[in-house]
């Protein structure tokens, strides 16, 4: 398959079908990916809908159309896994937000954690829909706007909360019970000074750690998500 790419309009549409993409999907596969006629191209609407389908019309500078081969509806995830990103280091942070895409994260949260840098999420989302299309993702997960440390009970709601903490004695390994007699879950990853004591306190959650040595917050959600997975029986 050459490509994949974004058609909000798959839900509309049956097998047999000419589709026609927007005029930025068909930039990126005429210009960046060069897709010819006759190739199989991979199509979602975001929302848990997908296709295969055939190019019949390939011109430059930017015009692709395709016929539907198939069309698959995919449920979403029965736990809903949230990212709750403290703002960092922009490096930082923005891999944090690509890898938890990859990872198949269902909602991202930037948070003003008292220890936040004084960056900004405003590339979060562009970042998560492509990380999407390069995971080929069925369901494109949810970024949010920024919310401060004051905000987050009302945000996590009777959710399971799990707080990453160095110091703490409690390994995330060892919560896997836990995680299938919820339907949402919320993954709080401090910045690189780590998450104050007093907004641990205020926190409705189990905090835990990852082994005995500090991550960086990237590193720290790729380590986490990948065990939630795990214990989701996603992989």
């Amino acid at each position: 398959m050459s490509g994949f790419f974004i058609a909000e309009n798959l839900s509309e549409l049956s097998e047999g079908d000419t589709v026609f993409l927007s005029d930025r999907e068909q930039r990126h596969a005429c210009l960046s990916r060069r897709i010819r006629v006759g190739e199989e191209i991979g199509l979602t609407d975001t929302m848990g809908r997908t296709a295969n389908a055939r190019v019949t019309v390939s011109s430059q500078p930017g015009t692709i159309t395709a016929r539907i081969m198939n069309l698959t509806l995919h449920k979403p995830n029965r736990v809903t896994v949230s990212l709750l990103q403290a703002l960092c280091r922009r490096a930082s942070a923005e891999s944090a937000v690509r890898s938890a895409v990859e990872l198949g994260v269902d909602r991202i949260v930037p948070w003003k954690s008292d220890r936040s840098f004084n960056s900004s999420s405003r590339r979060w989302s562009s970042i998560a829909r492509e990380a999407a299309k390069q995971s080929r993702r069925a369901w494109f997960p949810v970024v949010k706007a920024d919310i401060p440390s004051e905000r987050l009970v009302e945000e996590i709601g009777d959710s399971l909360a799990i707080i990453l903490d160095p110091g703490s004695n409690t390994r995330l390994s060892s919560l896997g019970n836990l995680f299938l007699q919820r339907k949402s879950v919320f993954l709080l990853i401090g910045p690189e000074g780590g998450i104050t004591r007093e907004e641990i306190s205020t926190i409705p959650g189990i905090c835990c750690s990852l082994g005995i040595e500090t991550l960086k917050s990237s590193t720290a959600s790729v380590a986490a998500l990948s065990l939630v997975n795990f214990f989701l029986g996603r992989w």
